[in-house]
């Protein structure tokens, strides 16, 4: 059995092109994180936008971010929070969903 995350472009929310899905991961526990990480990227996208503040990134996140979860994962998980803070994470992996590797 094989895991997928649902990406949701909340930009194009309306559109039936706003959703697609990331497949193939072998384990509930790297889609999660594949999940998790790929949110917070999309976070850290709108902080560089040069937005100030914790309000505003979250403002912007909801109108313009992407947010991810696992098909079919009926446990509640962690997302990204950081947006609830000033500080980046984009010199961590927190944030780095290119590095998951599928298999």
């Amino acid at each position: 059995m094989t895991y997928s995350v649902l990406v949701v472009d909340m930009f194009k929310a309306p559109l039936k092109e706003s959703k697609h899905t990331v497949g193939g991961f072998a384990t509930l526990e790297l889609a999660r994180e594949y999940a998790r990480r790929r949110t917070c990227g999309s976070v850290e996208e709108q902080r560089r936008r040069h937005v100030a503040g914790a309000d505003e990134v979250k403002r912007r996140w909801f109108q313009f971010g992407k947010n991810c979860s696992v098909v079919n994962d009926r446990s509640i998980t962690r997302g990204c929070r950081t947006w609830r803070t000033s500080s980046s994470t984009r010199q961590s992996d927190e944030a780095n969903w290119h590095k998951i590797d599928l298999t």
